[in-house]
C-alpha cells in the first residue's frame, strides 16, 4: 500500500511511458439530498470544496474531493436538489454517507453514487440502453404508443382511455408512462 500511495505521489515515472500518459484516479461517489441550490456556487468549485471540507472536518480529516456537480441538469431550477461530491478516498466516503454532509449548518442525508446504475431511456422511441440524441426511430407517444409526440396526443384526455408502454405495446400499470411505473424496464 505504501508503494501505490508513493507512486501516485510522485509521477516522474510516468514519463517513461509516454507524453500523452496520466494516470485515472479512482473516486468514490456519494449524493447530497436537499441541498439549496442557491447555497451552491458551480462556477468556483475550488472554494465550494474548501468550505464543504472545513464543515465536515470532524468527520472527514484527511479527506480530498476531486469535483462536485449536480445530480440532473434541472437542479439548478428548483429551490434544492441533490448534489454528487466525489472523494478520492473510499474511507472519506464512506464517513460521509455514515454521518451525513454538514453544509451551512445542517447535516443533510447522504447515499452512495455508482454511475454503471444510471439507466438510459430515449424519449423518443422510449428504448432503453440509449437517449434521443442517438435515436434513429420515429416519434413514439409515450401515453398511446403511437408515432406522433406524446404532447400532441389526443387519446389521452379520452373517457376510458387505457395507456399503452411505447416499447411493448401492452397496457401499462396503473396509467402510467412507462419511465414512471418505477417497476423497472420494459422486458421486452
Amino acid at each position: 500500500m505504501a508503494e501505490v500511495k508513493q507512486l501516485k505521489e510522485n509521477k516522474r515515472w510516468l514519463l517513461g511511458l509516454g507524453e500523452h500518459v496520466a494516470v485515472i484516479v479512482p473516486t468514490y461517489g456519494v449524493i447530497v439530498h436537499g441541498i439549496p441550490t442557491s447555497s451552491i456556487n458551480m462556477k468556483d468549485q475550488k472554494a465550494t470544496i474548501q468550505q464543504m471540507l472545513a464543515d465536515n472536518h470532524t468527520v472527514i480529516l484527511r479527506a480530498e474531493i476531486s469535483h462536485i456537480g449536480w445530480l440532473t441538469k434541472e437542479a439548478t431550477h428548483k429551490r434544492a436538489s441533490s448534489l454528487v461530491v466525489e472523494f478520492t478516498d473510499l474511507e472519506m466516503a464512506n464517513a460521509i454517507i455514515y454521518a451525513g454532509m454538514a453544509w451551512e449548518g445542517w447535516i443533510y442525508q447522504c447515499q452512495l453514487y455508482d454511475r454503471a446504475c444510471r439507466v438510459k431511456q430515449c424519449f423518443r422511441c422510449y428504448h432503453y440502453g440509449y437517449i434521443g440524441t442517438q435515436c434513429n426511430a420515429s416519434q413514439t407517444c409515450g401515453y398511446c404508443a403511437e408515432l406522433h409526440e406524446s404532447k400532441h396526443c389526443k387519446q389521452k384526455a379520452a373517457e376510458g382511455f387505457a395507456p399503452r408502454c411505447a416499447v411493448c405495446k401492452e397496457p401499462t400499470q396503473h396509467g402510467a408512462l412507462p419511465a414512471q411505473q418505477g417497476e423497472g424496464k420494459c422486458e421486452k
